[in-house]
């Protein structure tokens, strides 16, 4: 049981660390937005149709609170496991 509880949390913390990653590091993980570094506030074409609207700084803070909404429960089931692996010992 203690090797299960074990397994899911490194399963988990590795999805978690995935999903923080691709959404507070989006702009540096699209090479085609390397552009829109240097503007991050003003309209962009390559942003067309992205879910934060044209320019990438909402784009950024779109995929970022996503990512928030999904990383900070995982982070609490994580504590969780944790303490029930604790217990099985």
């Amino acid at each position: 049981m203690r090797l299960l509880l074990r397994v899911l949390t490194v399963v988990l913390t590795v999805f978690l660390v995935f999903t923080a990653a691709s959404g507070f590091l989006y702009p540096f993980l699209r090479p085609d937005l390397y552009p829109a570094l240097g503007h991050p506030f003003t309209h962009d074409p390559a942003l067309e149709g992205s879910w934060g609207g044209t320019t990438l700084a909402g784009a950024w803070a779109a995929h970022a609170g996503i990512a928030a909404v999904i990383v900070v429960p995982g982070l609490m089931i994580v504590g969780r496991l944790r303490r029930l692996t604790q217990r099985a010992a």
